[in-house]
């Protein structure tokens, strides 16, 4: 399939995360600690749905975990970040049922 545009050295970060779902139900793509925004995170992913669903006719489905941020990742702890991450992940699972697999 066609990269995203303005897509540049990141072949092997999409490589990466497709190795990941191959042993995995979910990958977590985010920056490092102290990364700016617009580092390409979005674009690795549309890479990676593009090959997955195409090649390996898988589903993508993307959760943003935006609303989580540092702050409250650091007074919630581990378990209470999971907790938030899961329970995205359940929402935007249930939206993406919706919108492509209506009861």
């Amino acid at each position: 399939p066609c990269v995203p545009e303005d897509f540049l050295g990141r072949t092997v970060d999409s490589w990466s995360v497709l190795q990941h779902l191959s042993a995995r139900r979910a990958v977590v793509v985010c920056g490092a600690a102290g990364e700016e925004h617009g580092i390409g995170k979005s674009a690795v992913l549309d890479a990676v749905h593009r090959i997955f669903a195409l090649q390996m006719g898988g589903v993508c489905v993307a959760v943003p975990l935006n609303s989580l941020s540092d702050v409250e990742a650091g007074t919630l702890g581990a378990g209470g970040w999971i907790a938030r991450v899961s329970s995205a992940v359940r929402r935007a699972f249930l939206e993406y049922r919706e919108q492509w697999w209506p009861a």
